[in-house]
């Protein structure tokens, strides 16, 4: 084997390998300023017929858009549909 096809091959796994863990630490990145951007969180147990709007409305403060909050709890909470259940217990945004 010739060694300067051997050194372009460790080179080659070096800048691979360096470009896996700049990736990885811009979604860790992002992943942290998407949590911190939520703001303080308290807790909210669903009631029977509460709907995630309904929620949202009640944590709004007034003057804000209420789709914001809608989003922040949809987003502390790792929901991906809207569907919630009576005794579910969701983090929701603090005034």
């Amino acid at each position: 084997m010739n060694p300067t096809n051997a050194f372009n091959n460790l080179s080659r796994v070096g800048v691979f390998f360096t470009i896996v863990a700049m990736a990885l630490l811009v979604l860790l990145a992002t992943g942290v300023q998407a949590e911190s951007d939520v703001g303080a969180m308290g807790t909210y147990v669903v009631g029977q017929g509460d709907t995630l709007w309904d929620i949202a409305v009640a944590h709004t403060t007034p003057g804000d858009d209420v789709r914001e909050t809608l989003f922040d709890i949809e987003r502390a909470n790792n929901l991906t549909s809207v569907v919630i259940s009576a005794g579910q217990t969701v983090r929701v945004p603090l005034p």
